[in-house]
């Protein structure tokens, strides 16, 4: 019966016969994490967190338009139709300084269009609400593209049939 003998240089450390490439107190997988988290961070992280404020900001819009345009159907047509009336500037007046519209990315008060339509069952009122929305972080890569390097805007329409008819003449 034969014995083998074993080369101790060949053994690793699992006892496995072969050899590494690579010696673990050389360090050079922390000198490759450093540049792949630099890339992590600023091409995903950066980006998620302005789409995500985008979304935010876009629900923050709809939000708006859907108070508007219900005012707008409760109130008589020379009233919402006013540029100084609480349709196109009390309601955003009274939204910026709520909560959801002081966080939003909203710089200026969003122009705001009313409009009556005539269709099947009735008389609509069609309120558009236009905002410019800034990106929550400026990423000076992409200084052409809304919502990443550059503001974006939002228009959001919505429509309601008119409560009271009498509202449309007044």
């Amino acid at each position: 019966m034969k014995i083998q003998r074993l080369n101790l240089k060949r053994l690793n450390r699992c006892g496995r016969r072969g050899f590494s490439r690579r010696r673990a107190e050389e360090g050079s997988a922390l000198s490759e994490m450093a540049p792949g988290l630099f890339l992590l961070i600023f091409f995903g992280l950066f980006l998620v967190v302005d789409v995500i404020s985008l979304g935010f900001n876009y629900c923050s819009c709809v939000t708006l338009n859907d108070l508007q345009v219900r005012e707008a159907a409760k109130l008589p047509r020379s009233m919402a139709i006013d540029a100084t009336g609480p349709v196109k500037t009390g309601i955003p007046a009274q939204w910026k300084n709520s909560v959801v519209g002081a966080v939003s990315g909203v710089p200026e008060h969003p122009d705001t269009q009313v409009e009556y339509i005539t269709g099947a069952g009735g008389v609509y009122v069609k309120v558009t609400t236009v905002a410019t929305v800034n990106p929550l972080i400026t990423i000076p890569v992409f200084p052409g593209i809304p919502a990443l390097g550059a503001p974006a805007t939002l228009s959001v329409t919505n429509m309601k049939l008119l409560e009271n008819l009498r509202s449309v003449v007044q």
